[in-house]
């Protein structure tokens, strides 16, 4: 079972690009879940997933993003391990500016939803009671979000931004309340940028209790650095120290990102 992990510092948040501004990432992260000791029969768990990422301003204030993560999951106990492979949950959303400059705001509507089909009748099939052993390369559930999103500038390339919202869940599982704060710094030498970083936490809360939804608290910080030429090195990190209905863990990735306009014509 697998909890993808929202990826903050790739998301423009609050500041919505102009039209045909373009923000591009592909990155690399690996996961590691805490051993789930209270199982019948213990399970550790670890992931790495490859991921393209993008943004584009559009015109009348709008922004497009796009967010496809391939994994390869593992789930091992003291015999052997229980691999697979697969196209995980993608993302759309769509953002629309309120304000910009200093203090910019932003409200965005998003869909979270598994590019992988259903597996579990052909591995029922195919390995009886061994089948529940292997991950799931998603949640494998249809999520709606709606977000307002604040951020400001402080001074000194120095920023903060937070996000709320409310996820509608298609099926059996409950509704929930996705949070994020953030806090960064880019720093310049003269006129020129270094590139970023910072810390930030998110979280989703249920609605109401229920041990079979998803829900988890995370805590994280990211890096960039300016190559040139609109090119970034990026490494983040972070730690799920609180999850439920999937496990705990700490996971750390690098990507290598591009940040432009394109050109008409």
């Amino acid at each position: 079972m697998i909890l993808l992990l929202a990826v903050l510092q790739a998301h423009g948040g609050a500041w919505v690009r102009d039209p045909g501004g373009v923000y591009a990432k592909a990155g690399l992260g690996h996961f590691r879940g805490q051993e789930d000791e209270s199982a019948a029969v213990e399970l550790a768990y670890r992931d790495l997933q490859a991921s393209v990422y993008g943004e584009l301003g559009l015109p009348a204030a709008l922004q497009l993003s796009v967010y496809v993560p391939y994994v390869l999951a593992e789930n091992s106990d003291a015999v052997r391990g229980y691999l697979a492979a697969s196209p995980g949950d993608g993302e759309l959303g769509l953002s629309r500016r309120l304000t910009k400059g200093k203090v910019a705001s932003a409200i965005s509507l998003g869909g979270r939803f598994p590019l992988y089909p259903d597996r579990r009748e052909p591995r029922a099939e195919a390995f009886g009671g061994w089948a529940d052993r292997f991950p799931e390369p998603g949640d494998g559930t249809v999520d709606l979000d709606l977000e307002a999103e604040v951020g400001a500038s402080l001074g000194r390339g120095i920023w903060t931004q937070g996000s709320a919202g409310y996820r509608h869940r298609f099926g059996p599982w409950v509704d929930g309340l996705p949070w994020s704060v953030q806090l960064g710094w880019a720093p310049r030498q003269g006129d020129r940028s270094l590139g970023w970083l910072g810390v930030e936490s998110a979280g989703l809360v249920n609605l109401k209790e229920d041990p079979e939804t998803r829900a988890w608290t995370r805590l994280g910080g990211f890096l960039a650095v300016n190559l040139g030429r609109g090119l970034h090195a990026e490494g983040w990190g972070g730690a799920i120290p609180w999850a439920q209905a999937s496990r705990p863990g700490a996971s750390v990735g690098l990507g290598l990102s591009w940040t432009g306009t394109l050109r008409e014509g």
